[in-house]
């Protein structure tokens, strides 16, 4: 439907709806002019769906970009931090400072190397990973 025929319908909807009568009532009554009152209610359940689905869209696709740019921004920040930032960071991080879940996907990524030294570039993976992680 278009917008103007969206109009045109809510505002039947809303005349039928301030009629005075039971539910029962205004059923008959449109039933017996041939309006095909399950069609209607059915037609207008697929427009309120349509519409609150694409507005969900919108919106997931919006906060999806900004979790990419915000993803991007802290992954080019650690690109200028010095190693031993990172790695001050990386202990910070296991030791919990910034919450718990944090620490625990530090730890779990210090883990899978098997106490050996992180070289730089991983280090700065790790770092960008778990910020990434972390929404």
């Amino acid at each position: 439907m278009g917008n103007r025929e969206d109009i045109e319908a809510w505002e039947r909807v809303a005349a039928l709806l301030s009629q005075e009568g039971t539910i029962e009532e205004l059923r008959a009554d449109l039933e017996s002019q041939d309006v095909e009152v399950g069609k209607g209610i059915e037609a207008l359940r697929t427009l309120i769906r349509k519409h609150y689905q694409a507005d969900f869209r919108q919106r997931a696709i919006a906060e999806t970009e900004a979790m990419r740019e915000e993803a991007a921004t802290k992954i080019a920040e650690v690109a200028t931090w010095s190693f031993s930032a990172v790695l001050e960071w990386l202990k910070n991080a296991k030791a919990g400072i910034f919450g718990p879940e944090i620490a625990n996907l530090a730890a779990t990524c210090h883990r899978n190397k098997q106490d050996k030294e992180l070289t730089e570039s991983e280090a700065r993976s790790l770092v960008s990973d778990i910020l990434s992680a972390k929404k």
